[in-house]
């Protein structure tokens, strides 16, 4: 009996060695595959996912031609006859009258005219220049006239128009008796120096003045005027 189990234990089993050889053939060409070597005639279907529509083209028909027109054709030539003119007849002109004047303007003769005496010129006496002065009837109005004049002087620099600065400089100077500016200098700044500098300009500019009326001021005339720079 144990002699039996002996002789199938040394029976090969052949199953076990089938599914073993079929395993590694299924390998050997998974190898062949993944190395290259081997290509499956299979079809790969790669799936595609749009996210956005594809746009159509709006091509425009092309536009209708006109066909050209068919090319003229030449005019027979209509029948026409010559026709002889009428003949003109001279006109008769009448005499020209002889017994008018060679000329309708009258010959008239200028008027004599009496010769009189030039009147003498030599007693004139032109009355004397009245002094600059004298056109200042107030005080009032000889400052108006300074402040006028410097104010015409007054140039606003580019650099302060440009910064849009504005600024009020107060200025003193005097007056000589013979209209001259003298000692001109900055009393009150405005705070940039740009306008400071213009101001001061501006008074030696006006410089030489009408003299002070001497009626109104007695000897050198002292002043402080406010120049304004303001943009508008």
């Amino acid at each position: 009996m144990a002699s039996g189990v002996n002789l199938n234990r040394n029976k090969p089993n052949w199953l076990l060695r089938g599914l073993v050889l079929f395993s590694l053939v299924i390998h050997f060409f998974i190898f062949l595959h993944v190395a290259g070597i081997y290509r499956s005639k299979a079809l790969s279907y790669i799936e595609l996912t749009m996210h956005e529509a594809v746009p159509v083209r709006d091509i425009p028909r092309p536009r209708h031609r006109p066909k050209p027109p068919p090319e003229a054709r030449s005019a027979k030539p209509l029948p026409h006859e010559l026709k002889p003119l009428p003949a003109i007849r001279p006109l008769k002109l009448e005499p020209v009258d002889r017994d008018l004047p060679e000329t309708l303007v009258e010959k008239i003769s200028p008027p004599q005219v009496p010769s009189a005496p030039l009147p003498a010129v030599t007693g004139w006496n032109p009355a004397p220049p009245v002094a600059a002065g004298h056109q200042y009837d107030t005080a009032q109005n000889y400052l108006e006239m300074v402040k006028n004049k410097i104010e015409r002087e007054k140039k606003y620099p580019e650099a302060a128009r440009i910064k849009q600065i504005e600024g009020t400089v107060t200025v003193s100077f005097t007056i000589s008796t013979d209209g001259h500016i003298r000692q001109a200098a900055v009393a009150g700044t405005s705070g940039h120096e740009a306008l400071d500098t213009a101001a001061l300009n501006a008074v030696k500019a006006a410089n030489p003045l009408p003299p002070p009326p001497a009626r109104h001021f007695q000897g050198p005339l002292h002043l402080e005027i406010k120049i304004v720079f303001q943009l508008t």
